[in-house]
């Protein structure tokens, strides 16, 4: 007697139950860190570009408001971001969540820290 070989139609359902399921996620989760990378490139260009050269520390807010709306990087806002000034450096702390709804009333929290040294000289 032949034993029987190869994946039931139960056991590949469920492969493709978990598979689809990772999918959804990586769906869901991957623009999240696109949007943190954005972050992180606001924040080197700010240095790059020399503006924050002879800047208060409400010229920084703005500029950063103004660099956020242009991106249109709308997961933090002013109270997550603490700038204060030491020496003539700029130093900066974002710390930030994202809430991503995944299924039904199941969300995804994504947290991010965040900490920048820029020259205001």
């Amino acid at each position: 007697m032949k034993q029987q070989q190869g994946a039931s139609a139960l056991s590949f359902l469920v492969v493709v139950f978990i598979l689809l399921s990772f999918l959804t996620i990586a769906i869901r989760l991957v623009p999240v860190y696109f949007d943190d990378y954005s972050v992180k490139k606001l924040f080197s260009s700010l240095e790059e570009s020399g503006q924050m050269q002879g800047a208060s520390i409400r010229e920084a807010q703005a500029l950063v408001k103004r660099r956020q709306d242009q991106n249109n990087l709308n997961m933090f806002g002013q109270e997550q971001l603490k700038i204060r000034k030491d020496n003539g450096v700029f130093l900066i702390d974002l710390d930030y969540e994202v809430r991503v709804p995944m299924v039904g009333n199941v969300d995804a929290i994504v947290h991010f820290t965040h900490n920048y040294e820029l020259r205001a000289q």
